[in-house]
């Protein structure tokens, strides 16, 4: 298996067995088979062009690993930790991202998890969010911020992660299996979207509960129980829920949790945190001033752009969240 980089194609063109030839110096019968593992748009030019990586099959590869942007390649496979004998349930406090693969993870390891989620599950919680966008009341438990799959459930699902760590394939793959685009996994900057990412947060619980876990909604922590210096459970408004291993997975907006936590003895520690502005462009004008002559090219979608700038007094100050094409939520 080879994996091979920079394999340039026009806007509209993908890299297949004629492209990965190309690169290789090679007849494309020579290539067995291939996988693009990653795509970005390169506009240093004047041309835009794709870049892609790809790994592929390909007959004698040995030749080939002398050549320029060409290695070994070796796909990455997520193995799931198995469960330890005898172990209790654990509990996982919320069901955003965190929780959602918490829960997920320990699930497929054979755990059972508990998941308690103080607002509704996401059908539900999208007719509240829809009520108060028409002008209802704001329920305090059910809305953009509180409830399942967390505050970026009405967001465009922005998942660009800066991260090296390979295990950001096994999140992408889970994705795809809830019924996310399959072109997530190879795209620099991949988004899920508002209209899919609801039902793919309801499919991951479905998938949680088919494993064996459990997901309480309306169900908040009120605190953890304590005793000897030693975890023994979940308190709740419905009760408390056994367990000597809890996750919190906690929003930055749970601040009675944070504070119910600090009274019960939790280091907590100051965060820096960046204050900043909100900015809107029409989209149009992003996409002529990215894109160029190509913008509105249906390969191509809502163009997006980064900044940062450090001022002479040393601090740093950057571009933030972006979401292309997108609606802005108040």
């Amino acid at each position: 298996m080879l994996k091979i980089h920079q394999i340039k194609c026009p806007i509209g063109k993908t890299a297949g067995p004629q492209e990965i030839a190309a690169k290789l110096r090679c007849s494309p019968s020579d290539i067995l088979s291939h996988e693009i593992y990653r795509q970005s748009l390169d506009a240093r030019g004047d041309e835009l062009v794709w870049s892609y990586t790809v790994f592929a099959e390909v007959r004698n590869e040995q030749k080939y690993l002398r050549l320029k942007d060409v290695e070994e390649g070796h796909r990455y496979n997520y193995v799931c930790p198995k469960a330890p004998l005898h172990a209790q349930r654990p509990v996982v406090v919320g069901f955003g991202p965190s929780g959602m693969f918490a829960g997920l993870i320990l699930a497929e390891s054979g755990m059972r998890p508990i998941i308690l989620e103080r607002g509704k599950m996401v059908e539900q919680r999208a007719q509240d969010v829809t009520a108060f966008f028409q002008g209802g009341e704001l329920d305090p438990e059910s809305n953009v911020q509180y409830g399942e799959g967390g505050a970026g459930t009405f967001s465009d699902g922005k998942l660009t992660s800066r991260s090296k760590d390979p295990r950001v394939q096994k999140v992408l793959a889970e994705f795809v299996e809830a019924g996310a685009d399959p072109a997530i996994m190879y795209r620099h900057m991949p988004h899920l979207g508002t209209d899919q990412l609801q039902s793919i947060v309801r499919r991951i619980r479905e998938k949680i509960i088919s494993l064996g876990g459990q997901v309480f909604f309306n169900t908040r922590m009120t605190s953890l129980s304590i005793r000897d210096g030693k975890l023994k459970g979940v308190c709740t408004q419905m009760g408390i829920f056994e367990t000597d291993t809890v996750i919190l997975c906690l929003g930055h907006s749970a601040y009675e949790t944070w504070s119910t936590l600090y009274d019960q003895g939790f280091a907590i520690f100051q965060k820096d945190f960046a204050a900043g502005v909100r900015v809107e462009h029409p989209q149009e004008m992003i996409d002529r001033n990215q894109y160029g002559a190509y913008a509105g090219h249906p390969d191509l979608g809502a163009a997006s752009y980064r900044l940062t700038h450090r001022s002479s007094n040393g601090r740093g100050v950057y571009s933030f969240c972006m979401c292309p094409g997108g609606m802005v939520i108040p």
